[in-house]
């Protein structure tokens, strides 16, 4: 996964290879987290929430509330909503409100 977060955030040096390392736990950890099971957690979908929350943290190491950090933060919490709601239907739980 390091690779891959690398080529992600353009970094060619191992400068920051142990930040980056403890960025992709807390990131694993955050968005399984947010789900019932570990069923969404080999997709691309969670790979992309994981990636983009890396990016979010990483690019943003100080609290910021600009434009771009409120759409990355929506887009991100989308994704999340999918994969949960995939979940649930995968349980056999109902989405709709009745």
């Amino acid at each position: 996964m390091l690779d891959k977060v690398k080529e992600y955030l353009k970094i060619d040096t191992n400068d920051e290879d142990n930040y980056l390392n403890t960025l992709i736990t807390a990131t694993e950890q955050y968005v399984s987290s947010g789900l019932d099971n570990d069923r969404n957690k080999n997709t691309a979908l969670f790979e992309n929430a994981q990636l983009m929350l890396i990016g979010m943290l990483y690019n943003n190491r100080g609290l910021t509330e600009g434009k771009e950090n409120s759409t990355l933060k929506l887009i991100f919490n989308a994704i999340m909503l999918k994969l949960k709601t995939s979940e649930d239907i995968a349980n056999g739980i109902s989405t709709n409100e009745e």
